[in-house]
């Protein structure tokens, strides 16, 4: 089966430059080169039958970065997470903040112990690690800033989704996070959404988010090429067109909305109830 990874968007109405993947392997439809006296000489090894076509590096890269799911074009600053410029990527931002997320687990540290209490039944702990992330959405709101995130949440509910959705989203709704979900079945993507997470920052700027097999994040990038700036603020269209607000998904989990209420409290356990 045919699936097209990427079409040049200045081409005609044609299918053509652009390239497919089918089964492990990838067609490319361009111009015939071949046919070209003056390129035909320099190919070698063009067996009878081959053909030689000419494609834009723009429809390569894009057709790579789409079989891949991740930028691989750089103009980009290395950032180690959790590092003081890490912090300051974070925080930085002038206008807006968007994060798309597609993992249906993460590992980061300060979570172990909060995600075990929430396996275990106990009852939930407002952490250091939950304060920190708490004090920059609330002083982006103070300043007037936006904060949004979209999740592709596949279903059925792993269990670090259920805790997120329990415990970590409804203080960051509280704190003034913008928090929607596109929810998927397992086995399907939402259409003309990439499957890495990353930040977008004032819509200039991109946050790469690298992470390893078991959740780690290991590497980050701060992109600033144009070309891959345009592509991510276009994903984040999408992903805001598609996606629900967080209290209306959970809806769909009475069980979770019962625990979620139980053990909210005061301040923030009043404003999650009233939007959930």
């Amino acid at each position: 089966m045919l699936n097209r990874l990427y079409k040049c968007d200045t081409s005609g109405g044609g299918g053509c430059p652009s390239v497919y993947a089918e089964d492990g392997s990838f067609l490319v439809v361009g111009d015939r080169a071949d046919q070209d006296p003056a390129v035909a000489v320099g190919l070698t090894d063009l067996l009878p039958g081959e053909v030689a076509a000419r494609v834009p590096e723009e429809v390569l890269l894009g057709a790579v970065e789409e079989h891949l799911g991740r930028p691989v074009r750089r103009d980009a600053t290395s950032i180690e997470p959790f590092s003081v410029e890490w912090d300051q990527m974070l925080r930085g931002f002038e206008h807006t903040a968007f994060k798309l997320e597609v993992r249906q687990s993460y590992s980061v540290a300060y979570e172990d112990e909060s995600l075990r209490r929430f396996l275990d039944g106990q009852d939930l702990v407002v952490d250091a690690g939950m304060e920190e992330w708490l004090e920059i959405v609330q002083g982006a709101r103070a300043a007037g800033k936006r904060m949004e995130r979209v999740h592709v949440v596949v279903e059925p509910l792993s269990d670090y989704m259920r805790y997120e959705l329990t415990w970590w989203y409804p203080a960051n709704v509280a704190a003034g996070e913008d928090i929607r979900i596109i929810p998927v079945r397992k086995g399907q993507w939402p259409a003309g959404l990439p499957k890495h997470d990353f930040w977008l920052y004032d819509s200039n700027r991109v946050g790469i988010l690298h992470y390893d097999p078991a959740g780690h994040l290991y590497r980050v990038e701060l992109v600033h090429d144009p070309v891959e700036v345009v592509r991510h603020n276009a994903w984040r269209d999408v992903a805001m067109h598609q996606a629900i607000p967080w209290s209306e998904y959970l809806s769909k989990y009475p069980e979770l909305q019962a625990r979620l209420r139980r053990e909210w409290k005061e301040e923030v356990g009043h404003k999650v109830s009233a939007g959930a």
